[in-house]
């Protein structure tokens, strides 16, 4: 257990200490965006790989009864893997590369009408889910560091493009809510699903349906 609370801190200080401080744009400026992004990459990728690793040598300790809680990633996913889907094929304004597509006014449509992070939402769900469906010491540190860098990580990504975009950033953030349906339910926007379409969130019940089939042969344990 020693090796895996440092790699879940590692890993979650790897991305908010670099690409959500002014570290990063020190490192754009210096070596470019596309250099910069694949060494990015190769840091994100490292620390995912020996948090895994870590997770899976060490010897779990249960904290709570799990019974109880079974359920939550089974009500949970859905959720998760639609905001997750729908956040990956939607022009993002907050995912790396996608950057350009916004360079005057930002609007909050489709799945920004419900929260403007997405990807950080879905993986909050999943993360959140599995941890309460766990409830071992070895969980508590890989969901957790799941868990911290998502609400992390889009906290963060909020400084930094109301820093970088400014005023278009502000606009945006004001039209739609951090905390998913927020927005929707204090009236600063409204829920419009043909916006999103069917493909997308059929597309996330499909990758559920598979995962809740697949779920022992791809990670050693039942679903339900």
């Amino acid at each position: 257990m020693n090796v895996l609370p440092l790699s879940a801190m590692v890993f979650v200080a790897a991305h908010l200490l670099i690409s959500g401080t002014p570290l990063r744009g020190l490192l754009v400026r210096r070596i470019g965006e596309g250099p910069y992004r694949g060494l990015f990459s190769l840091i994100a990728l490292g620390t995912l790989i020996w948090l895994i690793r870590a997770y899976n040598a060490a010897t779990p300790e249960p904290l709570w009864a799990v019974t109880a809680l079974g359920w939550a990633p089974l009500a949970l996913m859905p959720f998760a893997l639609m905001s997750l889907v729908i956040g990956v094929t939607s022009p993002n304004p907050s995912l790396a590369g996608m950057e350009g597509r916004f360079r005057g006014e930002i609007q909050a449509l489709g799945i920004f009408r419900v929260t403007r992070h997405p990807v950080q939402t879905g993986i909050a769900l999943w993360a959140l889910g599995h941890l309460l469906a766990n409830g071992d010491t070895a969980s508590i540190w890989f969901f957790g560091a799941m868990l911290a860098l998502a609400v992390g990580g889009a906290v963060s990504l909020d400084r930094r493009k109301a820093r970088d975009k400014g005023e278009a950033w502000r606009a945006f953030a004001g039209a739609t809510s951090l905390l998913p349906f927020a927005a929707i339910l204090r009236g600063r926007n409204t829920f419009r699903g043909g916006e999103i379409g069917f493909w997308r969130p059929g597309l996330a019940l499909a990758i559920y349906a598979i995962l809740i089939a697949f779920h022992a042969d791809l990670f050693g344990a039942m679903p339900y």
